[in-house]
């Protein structure tokens, strides 16, 4: 509901407030107005003295609705229409949604004045200006997106597929979008590629999981000026594959000493530029951080949910390993034999190296020797 008018008796101030403590309702909805208009992606209605007033008359008929607070705080309440006063630590909020289930999500705008209770200092209770329902979503939301900067700079996470679940093996997209919610518009230099820096892994209790973002160097790409306004943008997406951490355990005692398999792996353009480790049926929660454009300060997406699960079960996705026990094969995970491969061309490369360097044939023996044997270890 949103309240339209209110008696003209009541539209200036019927009461002198007391102007040392608190302030005036006018700079409070000028002030709420010019930051807190934005829900569901669009802009609303502006806050008026007309319609706060309004819906505080309005409260004095339906008591009952306000049974959990206490008599004094009431009466304050219906003080600031008289007065058009707010009261020291009265503050205008806004809610913009609420869920009735996992997956349900309402788009809400909300207005809220909220009091300290006068009965009870250490609690507050809210009352309702506006309440206005804006939209229904079922399922998983599309965009996770973060808490604003002071500027309005708003940045979220999008995950393609979006899906409740990922199966180890599988890479996915993960896309940082931006917005801002003030009204007003921002320039920024939009690089032209972006990398799994301030990716935030961790469980569902908020602990920290394993990942291996891409070492190999980045070019120098470049970027472009774009206008960044209400309209959800694009900042570009990240390739990430989901790993299995049993595996990636069990890998570490067999690979040479120093080494990481997947810098060993040589990453190409092709590959994803992290992979995080989850064990079977981990909750995870997955963000993006990156700098806000006006200010340089970190800013980070919203989380989302979801869980790793195995793959089903199927004649392509078994294998013979070298000990003749069929197991699951992780394809995130190279074998033990390919990261030996592959660390013995690195190997090699470097008695190239070496070599040209004018090592005696004594001095490569004995290197190729130690090399041979730590592979093997």
């Amino acid at each position: 509901a949103r309240y339209l008018s209110a008696p003209m008796a009541n539209l200036t101030p019927q009461k002198q407030p007391d102007q040392s403590k608190g302030k005036s309702l006018a700079a409070a909805i000028d002030e709420f107005n010019q930051s807190q208009l934005w829900s569901d992606g669009e802009e609303q209605l502006p806050l008026s003295i007309n319609e706060v007033v309004a819906a505080i008359l309005h409260s004095q008929f339906r008591r009952d609705d306000h049974a959990n607070v206490d008599e004094e705080t009431f009466q304050q309440y219906q003080k600031i229409a008289l007065t058009h006063w707010l009261p020291e630590g009265a503050k205008l909020e806004r809610i913009t949604s609420f869920g009735t289930g996992p997956t349900d999500s309402h788009q809400i705008f909300s207005v809220r004045i909220r009091l300290r209770q006068i009965a009870h200092p250490e609690l507050t209770y809210a009352f309702i200006i506006r309440d206005q329902h804006l939209s229904y979503t079922f399922g998983r939301p599309d965009i996770a997106w973060g808490k604003p900067a002071e500027n309005g700079m708003q940045v979220g996470l999008r995950l393609q597929p979006n899906n409740p679940e990922y199966t180890i093996g599988q890479t996915i997209q993960a896309e940082i979008m931006c917005r801002t919610i003030k009204g007003r518009s921002l320039d920024a230099t939009v690089p032209n590629f972006f990398t799994a820096s301030g990716l935030e892994f961790t469980d569902a209790d908020g602990d920290k999981l394993y990942f291996e973002a891409k070492s190999a160097p980045m070019p120098i790409a470049g970027g472009m000026v774009v206008q960044i306004g209400e309209a959800p943008h694009s900042l570009g997406k990240v390739p990430l594959r989901i790993g299995n951490s049993t595996d990636r355990l069990s890998l570490d005692s067999e690979l040479p000493h120093g080494s990481s398999w997947y810098q060993l792996r040589q990453p190409s353009w092709g590959d994803p530029h992290a992979i995080l480790f989850a064990a079977p049926d981990q909750p995870c929660r997955l963000s993006l951080q990156t700098s806000n454009f006006e200010g340089g300060e970190a800013i980070s997406t919203g989380a989302i949910e979801f869980k790793v699960v195995e793959p089903d079960p199927s004649p392509s996705s078994l294998s013979r390993t070298d000990d003749s026990e069929t197991r699951w094969i992780d394809p995130t995970t190279p074998s033990v034999s390919e990261l030996l491969e592959t660390s013995r061309a690195l190997a090699e490369e470097s008695l190239d190296f070496f070599g040209r360097r004018g090592l005696g044939d004594s001095e490569v023996g004995s290197i190729e020797e130690d090399t041979g044997s730590s592979l093997h270890q």
